[in-house]
């Protein structure tokens, strides 16, 4: 260590620089506490897309089955599949008609569009892809090979598991029970299990209109 002289007394000099030790212990305080920062973050992070992910879900079920419900109960018709099966059966594809309305004693059916049209709730897609979409045209049996020969289409739900074991529709001709049951699955890999899931979500819906 230099020394500095004035006079007939010397006194030292400070340190030019870190020692290796304190360069260390600076190093080793920075890095806990920038991991605790970053772990802070990722764990807001994750808690934000969580919640995120679960209100989307739960509203995207609860549009979906508001919709079905409503609808189902004013149908006077329904049929499953591209085959328009009208006995009881479970399909991934519904067709329904709709009382427009009485007059002498006679029923005007069709959608909410127009008379002789039918509706169409179709599960299309798959993995936790598919999409639950509401469709009209003219015939209960249009094919569902290509959406060209339907009109007025839109998606009732996103992200829904497109497995026909999981999201389907069940048709009871004896009690005139509809039971829709459906999956919401959102996928992202923040989420600490990969993804949110409703669960199977039912609702049983009984026909209000007496059959045509």
């Amino acid at each position: 260590m230099s020394r500095l002289t004035l006079g007939p007394r010397s006194f030292p000099l400070a340190p030019s620089g870190f020692t290796l030790v304190e360069v260390l212990v600076v190093l080793l305080v920075v890095a806990v506490i920038g991991g605790g920062l970053l772990t802070s973050f990722l764990a807001g992070r994750t808690s934000f897309v969580s919640a995120d992910a679960s209100v989307l879900i739960q509203q995207q079920a609860r549009q979906a089955f508001d919709n079905m419900v409503r609808e189902l109960r004013e149908s006077a018709t329904i049929s499953c599949g591209e085959a328009g099966t009208t006995t009881s059966c479970t399909s991934s594809r519904l067709n329904f008609q709709i009382v427009r309305s009485y007059s002498a004693g006679a029923v005007e059916l069709g959608s909410d569009v127009a008379a002789g049209e039918f509706v169409h709730y179709i599960i299309t897609g798959t993995g936790n892809n598919a999409q639950l979409v509401r469709c009209r045209s003219t015939a209960a049996t249009t094919a569902t090979a290509t959406f060209g020969t339907f009109s007025g289409c839109r998606a009732l739900a996103n992200y829904v598991n497109g497995s026909a074991s999981v999201s389907r529709f069940s048709w009871d001709s004896t009690t005139r029970i509809v039971t829709p049951s459906l999956e919401i699955a959102y996928q992202h890999p923040v989420l600490p299990t990969g993804g949110h899931t409703t669960g199977v979500l039912t609702s049983r819906v009984r026909l209000r209109n007496p059959a045509s």
